[in-house]
């Protein structure tokens, strides 16, 4: 949308007005004694500048191999799109490149993202998402991703249910999606710095591939449930190891915690005596109905949305812990 010219005058005479209008995606060139003095610009266009502006930094700096991280627990209700959401924009913020992919049929993810709510979006059809990869025996490449507020992603919707149908008679299969993201990334002038992938609860063939097509696997955890279901995961990779060998198990990730509740105090005991042998715990994510239920209404992640709540510092030190896990160091 154009800029419109707007006298300071007329600034003070209609602000409510206006800033409604921004908030629909106009924007306005604000002027004073016919110079231009200041800009009002929608939130959305203010966070692309940010990561902009972070990302030339980024690029001067060296950079790692494509870090390709899988969120995933065998129990659902454990926060897994929300997790793969907000680390994906949260390192979007720090200048990094970022896709997101959505495996799992209930599309939770892009739902969250507002990809759904235009019936006519190509998020509804098939030959937008990865399922097409498991079409031939020879996977075809990945389709476009979308491009959502600085973030590519790859949207997910009932047609996924296909996959498992596929998988269960052809497991040979289950390579397809790291071999299609393999090509994908050498094919970019400038690859990624961090593919996340969200995927389905339930253990199947699908979640196998999904699984596979990652190096690191991440696990939130909310109760004591994420982890009656461990084993499960567990077994699950050792069988995606045959199709990705150096994939391992990087971090549990404490999500919608509340630190004065026993039931909690006693998940992260457990998480930091008994299960960080396994792999490193991050920081917590507290328990924010309020500022997470902002970012379902806005359709945007809650680090956008609500950068200054008290749960998206949280997630902006988890990432970082993350980012310094995978340069080499611990949580």
């Amino acid at each position: 949308m154009d800029d419109r010219p707007l006298k300071t005058s007329a600034l003070r005479a209609d602000l409510f007005e206006t800033l409604a209008q921004v908030e629909q995606g106009q924007r306005f060139l604000i002027e004073r004694y016919q110079h231009p003095t200041a800009a009002l610009i929608p939130m959305r266009d203010y966070w692309f500048l940010q990561m902009t502006r972070a990302r030339a930094q980024r690029d001067k700096e060296p950079r790692m191999p494509t870090q390709r991280l899988v969120i995933a627990n065998a129990s659902g209700g454990e926060g897994k799109s929300t997790v793969a959401r907000e680390l994906a924009y949260s390192l979007a913020l720090d200048g990094y490149r970022v896709a997101l992919m959505d495996l799992d049929p209930q599309a939770s993810l892009t739902k969250s993202l507002g990809l759904h709510d235009d019936p006519a979006s190509p998020a509804h059809t098939e030959a937008a998402t990865v399922g097409t990869v498991f079409s031939r025996d020879t996977p075809p490449p990945l389709p476009a991703p979308m491009h959502v507020e600085g973030v590519d992603i790859w949207p997910a919707n009932d047609a996924l249910n296909s996959v498992d149908s596929i998988l269960n008679n052809d497991f040979a299969r289950a390579a397809n999606l790291r071999d299609a993201l393999d090509a994908y990334l050498a094919g970019m002038e400038r690859p990624y710095d961090f593919v996340l992938l969200d995927t389905k609860p339930q253990r199947t063939n699908f979640l196998t591939a999904s699984v596979a097509a990652a190096d690191h696997l991440l696990v939130p955890v909310s109760g004591v449930k994420g982890l009656e279901n461990l084993d499960v995961l567990l077994k699950l990779v050792r069988v995606a190891r045959t199709i990705a060998p150096d994939l391992s198990l990087r971090a549990f990730v404490p999500n919608r915690i509340r630190e004065d509740v026993n039931h909690h105090k006693g998940l992260l005991e457990h998480l930091r005596t008994e299960l960080s042998a396994l792999a490193p715990v991050l920081p917590v994510i507290r328990d924010s109905l309020a500022t997470m239920g902002a970012a379902t209404e806005t359709r945007q992640p809650a680090v956008l949305c609500k950068p200054g709540a008290k749960v998206s510092g949280d997630l902006r030190q988890t990432t970082h812990a993350l980012v310094a896990l995978l340069q080499g160091g611990r949580a």
